[in-house]
């Protein structure tokens, strides 16, 4: 009979194990699909997106995480997008012109600079020439740039690093907080 107990505290003690291998590969894989998900675009898809969203006030913003004021903006744009995400009529969309080869890395990066906002790569860089003064005439191909279209008209341009004022007049002007 002890023989039993002892089999039987073994096959307890596997069962345990396993069980925790299963538990941990399960939380993994959570962690992993929360994860934010990086839509890669080209400027024809970016454009579509930006024509759909003509209800509310829509903040594009173009970065890259090899730029410093980029960077350096990040948080002011998560700070209006926490403060309005609530809002139906507000939408974030940051568009990543780094490149392709990079995409693997972006979610990581997005994680570090707790990036709420949705986030695109937009992989056309070939054509910048073309699709950048689609943009706007007065945009030189410099980063950051943002705009800010209301109800599927552009109503702001901010060309270089958005300061807190700017950010917080033209939204004042066109969507209000929930909270």
């Amino acid at each position: 009979m002890i023989s039993g107990i002892g089999t039987y505290q073994n096959w307890l003690s596997y069962s345990f194990k396993r069980m925790k291998v299963l538990l941990t590969l399960l939380l993994l894989t959570a962690t992993a699909a929360r994860a934010q998900q990086v839509a890669v675009l080209k400027y024809e898809e970016l454009q579509e997106r930006v024509k759909q969203h003509d209800k509310g006030t829509l903040v594009v913003n173009f970065w890259a995480t090899w730029c410093v004021p980029c960077i350096e903006e990040m948080p002011l744009l998560m700070k209006m997008n926490e403060k309005y995400k609530d809002s139906p009529a507000f939408k974030m969309l940051l568009v990543s012109l780094d490149s392709k080869d990079t995409l693997e890395r972006l979610p990581d990066f997005l994680k570090k600079h707790q990036v709420k906002a949705e986030v695109v790569l937009l992989d056309d860089n070939k054509r910048m020439n073309e699709w950048i003064p689609d943009m706007d005439e007065k945009w030189q191909g410099n980063l950051p740039v943002t705009f800010v279209y209301h109800k599927g008209e552009k109503v702001a341009f901010i060309d270089g690093e958005a300061t807190e004022d700017q950010l917080e007049s033209i939204a004042g002007k066109y969507v209000k907080p929930l909270k």
